[in-house]
């Protein structure tokens, strides 16, 4: 019994597809555009971080893949020096601005040195989750969130007092 040329190769598209899977492409991964990241169109190669980082753009809590977790990013005013101990409007940021510490140091902010950064710059991507550096490829660091104007997305749990985590970044 003959089967149909369409049919054979709609098996054959299916089969390369299920194979190929296999071999996806993980958050932090090194890429160079963003088809290296997935071929599916839903994740990011970010060429400003060094070899590339296959990422997500604007994510939220939980929905990054693999072992990655939400982070948001701003960018500090280093002009505008502010108090992370005191609550808005004591900290001397402005009611759209976050106070964000510019080096945490075990779980302290190192030299206290805090800035005020504009909401308005926030931009939230997967990054890979990590313990040490050890889990993270050559030239990135296991960094905690709070440092350089990182946080974690928070739960709606936690946006009170956020928790920290820590992620896969380019080494200083």
């Amino acid at each position: 019994m003959r089967r149909p040329a369409w049919l054979l190769a709609l098996c054959l598209v299916a089969l390369t597809t299920v194979v190929g899977s296999g071999c996806t492409p993980s958050i932090g991964d090194g890429c160079k555009t963003n088809v290296d990241c997935s071929r599916l169109g839903d994740r990011f190669c970010d060429t400003s971080a060094p070899d590339g980082y296959c990422t997500v753009d604007g994510c939220n809590q939980g929905t990054c893949p693999d072992n990655a977790l939400c982070v948001r990013f701003l960018t500090a005013d280093l002009d505008r020096p502010c108090d992370l101990s005191a609550r808005f409007p004591d900290n001397g940021c402005r009611s759209d601005e976050r106070c964000v510490c510019k080096t945490f140091e075990n779980g302290v902010c190192k030299n206290a040195e805090a800035y005020c950064a504009p909401e308005s710059t926030e931009r939230r991507f997967c990054q890979k989750g990590c313990n040490t550096s050890s889990d993270c490829r050559t030239g990135y660091e296991c960094r905690s969130t709070g440092t350089l104007g990182s946080e974690l997305v928070p739960s709606l749990n936690d946006v009170m007092s956020p928790a920290t985590a820590n992620f896969c970044a380019p080494a200083p």
